[in-house]
């Protein structure tokens, strides 16, 4: 079993409730819809194992403040925080500093929609595509 499934034979509703209260009370008040949402606690383990683990890769407040709304709409699942949760993560400027050097000057998506498509026309595509000898 991977490293990261490791607590994986101690999870059980007070772990998940120990690990949410960490985050803050909008993630406790999701896990607890989550769990409620299932017939058997044990089904929602992976659900709330998989939005816990969206603190990582994005962090606690961006969790937070995307659970709060989720809440606030009734929707008690992974898949609507996993689809959110991107609109509520803003990168540091300095974040944004290294991205932007590895990508060649070319700032990365942060799960917000571009608002021009004047690049992406086929004139500009094709032009583009010129230019960089493809």
């Amino acid at each position: 079993m991977p490293a990261e499934y490791g607590d994986y034979g101690y999870w059980n509703v007070p772990y998940f409730q120990h690990k949410d209260s960490r985050i803050g009370p909008n993630t406790q008040t999701l896990i607890f819809g989550v769990v409620k949402k299932f017939n058997h606690p044990v089904q929602s383990f992976r659900s709330c194992f998989g939005i816990l683990k969206l603190a990582d890769r994005y962090s606690p407040q961006a969790l937070e403040n995307c659970c709060r709304d989720a809440v606030i709409f009734g929707k008690f699942s992974y898949t609507y925080i996993a689809n959110t949760i991107a609109s509520y993560h803003t990168d540091t400027p300095t974040q944004l500093k290294s991205q932007v050097n590895k990508t060649k000057n070319v700032l990365p998506i942060t799960g917000t929609y571009k608002d021009d498509d004047s690049g992406y026309t086929l004139l500009n595509l094709i032009k583009r595509q010129e230019e960089e000898g493809f």
